[in-house]
């Protein structure tokens, strides 16, 4: 795929979801390009629709690298929906989940959560939505 190719609906659906009210899970892709990072946080967006104060869980299995530009996109699509909690999730990469949390730690005041399960991510995150 190249910048200009589109994904697909379907597989925009499918790597796009909620899985609690204002908790949306997003599977990266292997190809990260702009466009298809915008195309799922646009559907992202939908799916949020006005709840305040959304979440975002990244699965990033199959995600490949993203350019400088795809990067930019992402920071200003989480930027623009407003998510206020991340979950970032690296099954099966024990050294980029540790690397990660160091990363992380360095920010202070990050509101970013490293999981080793999209499970754990999901439950953790919709947990708090009903304690609220």
């Amino acid at each position: 795929m190249n910048q200009d190719t589109p994904l697909k609906i379907e597989e925009v659906h499918a790597r796009v979801y909620l899985v609690a009210p204002g908790v949306v899970v997003l599977h990266g892709v292997p190809d990260s390009t702009p466009s298809a990072i915008d195309q799922l946080f646009e559907y992202a967006s939908v799916l949020i629709g006005d709840y305040p104060a959304p979440s975002l869980i990244a699965s990033l299995a199959e995600a490949g690298v993203p350019n400088a530009a795809a990067r930019f996109r992402i920071k200003e699509n989480i930027h623009n929906i407003g998510f206020i909690r991340i979950a970032l999730v690296f099954e099966n990469n024990t050294l980029v989940r540790v690397a990660t949390r160091f990363i992380l730690a360095s920010l202070r005041g990050s509101n970013a959560q490293v999981f080793s399960t999209l499970e754990e991510a999901c439950a953790a995150f919709s947990a708090d939505r009903f304690q609220t």
